[in-house]
Parts: structure tokens; C-alpha cells; sequence
């Protein structure tokens, strides 16, 4: 799974700019799935709305599932440790599903291969479960936060 250090661009770095946007709307490149402003109060309301944007989009159930949890250890990480609220942003970029997790934190180191902690570890399987549950994980680290992107091939098993 290709990681890239913090700070270091991956392809298009750029996201889909915008407000809230529900359903396929097109911007520049991107078809934008849905982009929300998520927190405590409404993180399972968000887990929801990317379940039925990403089998709109075509993805299997199973690889759905597996985009959804990524993207929900991602924000509770950006919510735990940044500020409270993030941003999350999801599109389609030709044959990609992509979510973008923005926070106004200090950032935060992505090492290549993130081990798995003790099993009497409290935490610190975030990243560890993100890099298993999706093709490719990135961060860039910015003055004002952190951009995290959780990136899964809608190709057919046989295509990626």
C-alpha cells in the first residue's frame, strides 16, 4: 500500500472546493459525493451518508464497509486530537473513491508501515486499521491542520 511522508504531495493534491454538496455534483474534475462538517454530535450521521453515497457510486458492500470504517477512524482522530471538528469530503476521481479528512491541528507524523500496538494498548490503531482497510492512505501537513486521504479503486478485483 503506498504511503507518502507528511508534507510530501500525492498526485492531485488539490480537493473539490465548495460548501456542502449532496449527491453527484461536478466540480472541475471531481464528482463531489458529499462534503460535511463532522463532529461528535453527528459522526454516525456522516458514517450514513457515506455508506449511500459510496454503493451509489458502485463500490461492493464489503469494500464499502471498509472505506466507511477508514474514513471514521480518520475523523475521530482529526476530532480527538485536533480541534473537536473536521471536515470530510468525499468524491469520485475516474476509477477512485477518495475521502479527505481536513483538521485544524498540529498535524501528524504518518509513518510508512504503522505497527499494530500491544493488545493491552488503549488506542493507536487508527492508522494501522486505515492502511488495511483501504488501497492508499496520504497526509499533508499545512500551517492550519492536516489533510488525510483515504483513497479505495472501484476497478473490479481482477483490474487493480
Amino acid at each position: 500500500m503506498p504511503v507518502v511522508a507528511a508534507g510530501t504531495p500525492v498526485g492531485n493534491t488539490d480537493s473539490p472546493e465548495g460548501r456542502h454538496m449532496d449527491g453527484q455534483r461536478k466540480h472541475g474534475e471531481w464528482n463531489v459525493l458529499l462534503r460535511e462538517r463532522v463532529a461528535t454530535d453527528n459522526l454516525t450521521a456522516i458514517r450514513d451518508m457515506i455508506d449511500d453515497r459510496a454503493v451509489r457510486h458502485g463500490l461492493p458492500r464489503d469494500d464499502v464497509q471498509r472505506f466507511v470504517l477508514a474514513v471514521n477512524e480518520a475523523a475521530t482522530n482529526a476530532i480527538r486530537h485536533a480541534t473537536g471538528v473536521a471536515e470530510v469530503t468525499v468524491w469520485h476521481e475516474g476509477t477512485w473513491l477518495i475521502a479527505e479528512i481536513r483538521d485544524d491541528g498540529p498535524g501528524i507524523d504518518l509513518p510508512e508501515n504503522p505497527a499494530l500496538p500491544p493488545v493491552e494498548a488503549l488506542g493507536g490503531r487508527g492508522l494501522w486499521l486505515m492502511h488495511h482497510l483501504v488501497d492508499r492512505v496520504s497526509i499533508v501537513n499545512a500551517a492550519g491542520g492536516a489533510r488525510l486521504r483515504l483513497e479505495v479503486s472501484c476497478a473490479a478485483d481482477g483490474d487493480r
